[in-house]
């Protein structure tokens, strides 16, 4: 790894200990389920582990449904928001929609500090 990259990786990983690592996160993935829990860590997959974690899901009725579901690790290929709560409640929202980026919320966005 060239110096460049060694330095942009270095920032990322700052980046998300400081801002995501032991903050309360919810994760949605397409088929609509949110987990909600303690980010722990994300790999250069972009695979996020929370602990803690609730899963919550939309009811063919129209109401949600909620059940603990300890660690998980959701594959990145399945993440569509983050959303992390920031100090004072606020939340930061990452989200891998077309109209937004990662780097809203400080997220790394250069596929390149994943290789």
């Amino acid at each position: 790894m060239d110096s460049v990259a060694e330095q942009a990786a270095s920032k990322a990983s700052a980046v998300i200990e400081a801002n995501f690592v032991g903050r309360l996160s919810v994760v949605h993935i397409p088929d609509g389920r949110a987990f909600c829990g303690t980010f722990v860590c994300v790999d250069s997959g972009r695979n996020i582990i929370l602990a803690n974690t609730d899963e919550t899901r939309l009811t063919s009725q129209g109401r949600t449904s909620t059940r603990n579901v300890g660690m998980v690790m959701i594959p990145g290929i399945y993440v569509v928001k983050v959303e992390v709560q920031q100090d004072g409640q606020d939340t930061v929202i990452a989200s891998t929609q077309p109209t937004q980026t990662f780097t809203q919320a400080g997220w790394p966005d250069d596929d390149d500090m994943y290789s």
